[in-house]
């Protein structure tokens, strides 16, 4: 009898081991995605944890897209190095610090090249899907392309004319937009957009150059009173996963990824964008004393032809530039057009 009951608990331990192992064989992998925004607000809610949430259900159990905001796993400097080193397996990133990797790409911050967040970020994915900027994403697998449009300046001092930025500090995140505020006579200060509200409270900054959805995160709108609203130039942003760990996803989970991935995140980016947009200029014109320049359309043709030499500079220097920007172009037109 005892050498049967040593056998049964014998079993039973054996039994409970292959439960508790099968237990632990069906727990889904986690996917980190890493974002350098706060954990609040259209990107973070309507974008990201959305997208988590959709990829994480169809996968059935496979794998959970866990997001951590506000640079947890990486600055907007670093975030892009960290997905490609696999510290975050999804990230998502502003091309500003990065720029120079990816030149082709920077189309999208050209001046007045795109008039809102949804047309870029559809032509950006256009033209990725067609090739024509696809090789400077070699290290990664995009999962969505985005652009914040409008980006113009925030100001702590009035202007109305290209000359009232004579002198001018003004903050910028990309060579391009850089270039833009040298063209407009003030002079580029480069500085991440986290650190926007320090230098024009401290003076440190005359302006901001950036989009308004960066109005209410970074609380501009408490340090500025004069805006402009022309589209001088765009922040382009992505979110990317490691290549490595998408190519290692069960076939199910990858699916979801691919499912949910591309333009549907794409353009749910740009709406989240664009909600943004309007929350920074209500908040930034709700201040006392701020308002917005109406900028004649004298003034915005003097705008336009003053950056020209921008986009020469841009096609000259680029790899393909021609191609790229008459691609790009293309897209924005079949896009107005409907098709």
């Amino acid at each position: 009898m005892k050498t049967n009951g040593f056998i049964l608990s014998a079993l039973a331990a054996v039994a409970l081991a292959a439960v508790a192992q099968g237990a632990k064989a069906a727990e889904p992998t986690l996917i980190k995605f890493g974002t350098t925004g706060p954990a609040f607000g259209p990107l973070h809610e309507e974008a990201y944890s959305a997208w988590a949430k959709d990829v994480t259900d169809a996968s059935q159990g496979t794998v959970e897209v866990k997001v951590y905001p506000g640079q947890q796993l990486g600055t907007m400097i670093n975030i892009y190095d960290r997905m490609v080193n696999g510290v975050a397996e999804v990230a998502y990133m502003v091309l500003g610090p990065i720029a120079t990797q990816f030149p082709k790409t920077t189309v999208v911050g050209l001046p007045f090249a795109a008039s809102n967040p949804m047309e870029a970020a559809q032509a950006l994915w256009r033209i990725y899907e067609k090739g024509v900027i696809a090789d400077e994403f070699a290290k990664c697998h995009p999962v969505a392309m985005a652009a914040f449009t409008n980006v113009s300046f925030h100001s702590r001092k009035p202007f109305t004319t290209l000359d009232d930025f004579k002198g001018m500090k003004i903050g910028t995140q990309s060579r391009i937009t850089g270039e833009v505020v040298e063209k407009s006579g003030g002079t580029a200060i480069s500085l991440p957009v986290a650190g926007s509200y320090q230098a024009l409270s401290r003076g440190i900054i005359d302006a901001f150059a950036t989009g308004w959805p960066a109005i209410v995160p970074f609380k501009m709108a408490e340090v500025t009173i004069a805006h402009s609203d022309m589209p001088v130039s765009a922040e382009m942003a992505f979110n990317a996963m490691n290549k490595d760990v998408y190519a290692k996803l069960p076939d199910i989970a990858k699916k979801a990824v691919d499912k949910y991935s591309g333009m549907p995140f794409s353009e749910r980016m740009a709406k989240a964008i664009a909600k943004m947009a309007d929350q920074g200029r209500q908040a930034a014109l709700a201040r006392p004393g701020a308002a917005m320049v109406a900028v004649p359309p004298a003034e915005e043709t003097r705008w336009k032809q003053r950056m020209e030499p921008i986009i020469d500079e841009w096609v000259k220097a680029t790899p393909d530039g021609a191609k790229v920007l008459a691609s790009f172009r293309a897209e924005i037109a079949n896009i107005r057009q409907g098709k």
